[in-house]
């Protein structure tokens, strides 16, 4: 299973999780602060939108090429909505196999669908929810890696 995959996967377990156990969800919309930095910090990811021009000139991949993967490794009807795209500087707080955090400090192209459909959890016919979530997927900038996707509600 690829690391995106993997993520994908964890970020949908986490989802049911919170809801199941009471906890209120990830405040919606992300915290944006002054310097430009944007946070989902019940998630523990962010990313720096303000870059420098030797950052902007060291990404080899295009905003085309970025939504171009996005579309090939997301599901039709998210690969349909209107998005975000911006090349920003992602970190995040998930501990990674060394124990240290995956990703500090990444130049990457943050995709992020806002009021994506909630996923829905359950049997067959388990009714569906109205509640909207930002679905965000990051890949590098340089390496045309995926590093990871969440939803927050």
């Amino acid at each position: 299973m690829t690391r995106l995959a993997w993520a994908a996967c964890l970020a949908a377990a986490t989802l049911a999780a919170p809801a199941a156990r009471g906890v209120p969800p990830v405040a919606r919309p992300a915290a944006v602060t002054a310097d430009d930095d944007v946070r989902y910090p019940r998630i523990g990811a962010r990313w720096r939108t303000h870059l420098t021009d030797a950052e902007r000139a060291s990404a080899r991949v295009t905003e085309r090429e970025a939504v171009a993967a996005f579309r090939a490794n997301v599901g039709p009807d998210l690969a349909r909505r209107p998005r975000d795209v911006v090349l920003a500087v992602f970190s995040d707080d998930v501990l990674g196999p060394a124990g240290a955090p995956s990703y500090q400090d990444v130049l990457a192209w943050v995709v992020t669908v806002p009021d994506a459909p909630a996923p829905v959890y359950g049997p067959p016919g388990a009714p569906a929810t109205a509640l909207a979530c930002d679905y965000v997927w990051v890949l590098d900038a340089r390496t045309r890696e995926g590093m990871t996707a969440f939803q927050s509600c």
